[in-house]
């Protein structure tokens, strides 16, 4: 468990580098509050990380909660409102 979760955090700070990267280059109108979005669930990964990392917690029902949460509202939430500003200006 630990190893998956030390790749999430790892994995969102590139991830995250690379998607605010494209908004930039593309003038995302969202990009600010997407940013701090980012900066959030960064937060909490670090959080989680930490906890589990200090025996303090399992994690195995927080984790996927968590993981259910980021996957419904950011992916298809933020990233599609993202994504579909990026293809209506041509963008594939």
């Amino acid at each position: 468990m630990e190893g998956i979760l030390v790749f999430l955090k790892d994995y969102t700070v590139t991830h995250f580098a690379m998607e605010e990267a494209l908004m930039e280059k593309h003038q995302y109108a969202g990009a600010a509050r997407h940013k701090q979005i980012h900066d959030d669930l960064m937060k909490d990964v670090g959080e989680l990380v930490a906890r589990f990392q200090s025996g303090q917690s399992s994690l195995t029902l927080e984790v996927m909660n968590f993981l259910e949460d980021w996957l419904v509202t950011h992916i298809q939430g933020e990233d599609y409102r993202f994504a579909r500003d990026l293809q209506s200006k041509g963008i594939r």
